[in-house]
């Protein structure tokens, strides 16, 4: 004996059932990963900025050498709690300036390079220069 209409359809509900939850669940599994690398790239973007505005501040202090506005260019920096270390490099790549928080540490030469994500900490490094001449480097660590 057939089973009554409409029983057969019911006995598919479960599985598209689960099978709409694996996609929902797959769908924002996607949207947090995408979600997570926007963040990171707009995070970049900040930081980048900030150490930009600190270098068109900093280069009359580098071609003078003048290590004290050098260094009240980066004490200004320590309001913003989310910056780790800032540090302010000669064109030899030495340390002018700079200032840490808790146990970090700022890197005693540097050179340019991309930003880089390590763990929560975000470091990002650009040149300072004057009239196309470089003069030296800015390195902002943040959270």
């Amino acid at each position: 004996m057939a089973p009554p209409p409409g029983i057969r359809s019911w006995t598919l509900a479960p599985r598209l059932v689960l099978a709409f939850a694996v996609a929902l669940v797959a769908a924002g599994l996607a949207l947090a990963v995408y979600s997570e690398q926007l963040g990171r790239e707009q995070k970049i973007r900040e930081v980048s900025v900030q150490a930009e505005i600190l270098a068109g501040s900093v280069s009359a202090a580098l071609a003078f050498d003048d290590r004290q506005a050098a260094q009240e260019y980066v004490d200004a920096l320590q309001v913003n709690r989310e910056i780790e270390a800032a540090g302010i490099y000669d064109l030899q790549g030495r340390l002018t300036a700079g200032f840490v928080r808790k146990d970090m540490r700022l890197p005693q030469a540097i050179h340019l390079r991309p930003p880089q994500i390590e763990g929560p900490h975000l470091s990002v490094t650009t040149p300072v220069t004057q009239d196309g001449t470089r003069l030296g480097t800015i390195y902002l660590q943040t959270i």
